[in-house]
């Protein structure tokens, strides 16, 4: 199955799907290779497979589960050293606020997130993130991604603590009774981004069990873990992926993503040339996958033409048209949408 999306995830992160599968039943290697991941994959240390596959793969659990709580109760299941030195770096932090540095510096290590950030204002902490539209069925693994934050959060804070507030980016489950238990009554659904908020104060909490020599040479392991996940990425994906996160504040353009990339525009170019494309090949194409993704869901065209970044429906029509030959409604009925 192909997988337009660049963005791509450690893959230890899913080394104990079987087991979780096999309590409940279910057989894990046909769900894994029918969404093209690797089940053997999944226990080399620094083998990656795409976010998008590992998605769907979460997606089908819930489907055969009949459980639509999945990535939450995945979540539980997983341990923060699967993910290997990152993991252990944040497991052996002197205190939150470091861990979440080590986070914030490093999460790329773990998966190419569209956006991810950590705000500190007013005396209160909001961790937020969001995947790129697309990636189809983001839910499951929404409530993965939280639920191994709280882990984080509670291995300083206490296994009684509670943030503030919780905001997911997903439909509210069909009962919410374990997300309000897990992470508090002050949590809602269908939020424009992924979000856990608590007081600032929290930040100086240390930690019982950290080792100062450990946490140095984990986050040494991790520097070098990062530059490695940079260099094996192919320019264009690089460039596309930059694209995918600018594209709807309007700023895709060669200026943009160059200053981003800390790069020369004539530079990015000519690298991209050697590569046999070009920064406008590649902003067409980011487009126009990310219209074909979104054509196939129930999101308004006005809408589309915003997160693909034009300035208005009639420029998103005209290049529609270019790529289907028909217009965007012309080519969602072909869909069935």
């Amino acid at each position: 199955m192909p997988f337009s999306s660049p963005q791509t995830l450690l893959a230890v992160i899913g080394r104990r799907l079987d087991s979780f599968a096999a309590e409940r039943g279910i057989a894990f290697r046909p769900l894994a290779e029918s969404v093209g991941v690797d089940p053997d994959l999944l226990h080399v240390a620094d083998a990656r497979i795409s976010l998008e596959a590992f998605m769907r793969l979460l997606h089908l659990l819930e489907i055969v589960s009949g459980d639509d709580c999945v990535g939450l109760r995945y979540a539980v299941h997983f341990q923060r050293g699967d993910s290997g030195p990152f993991g252990f770096a944040i497991l052996n932090a002197p205190t939150l606020a470091e861990a979440l540095r080590i986070y914030h510096a490093y999460q790329r290590i773990v998966a190419d997130h569209t956006f991810f950030d950590i705000e500190a204002a007013e005396g209160e902490v909001a961790i937020r993130w969001r995947y790129s539209r697309l990636l189809a069925y983001p839910e499951q693994y929404a409530d993965f991604h939280a639920g191994v934050m709280m882990k984080i959060l509670r291995s300083y804070m206490g296994g009684e603590w509670f943030p503030r507030r919780v905001q997911l980016a997903r439909p509210r489950p069909q009962s919410a009774h374990l997300h309000l238990a897990y992470f508090g009554p002050s949590t809602g659904f269908r939020a424009a981004m992924n979000e856990v908020t608590f007081p600032a104060a929290a930040l100086a909490a240390t930690s019982r069990t950290a080792d100062p020599r450990l946490f140095e040479m984990m986050e040494g392991a991790c520097r070098a873990a990062l530059e490695a996940v940079d260099r094996r990425k192919d320019l264009r994906l690089k460039v596309k992926e930059r694209i995918l996160a600018v594209l709807p504040m309007g700023r895709a353009n060669l200026a943009k993503i160059a200053g981003d990339m800390a790069v020369g525009e004539r530079s990015l170019q000519r690298r991209l040339a050697e590569h046999g494309t070009s920064f406008e090949r590649l902003l067409d194409e980011t487009r126009r996958e990310l219209s074909d993704r979104l054509l196939t869901t129930d999101t308004p065209l006005s809408e589309i033409s915003y997160l693909c970044g034009y300035s208005n429906a009639s420029a998103y029509s005209r290049a529609a048209k270019g790529w289907y030959g028909v217009s965007p409604q012309q080519k969602r009925q072909s869909h069935g949408g």
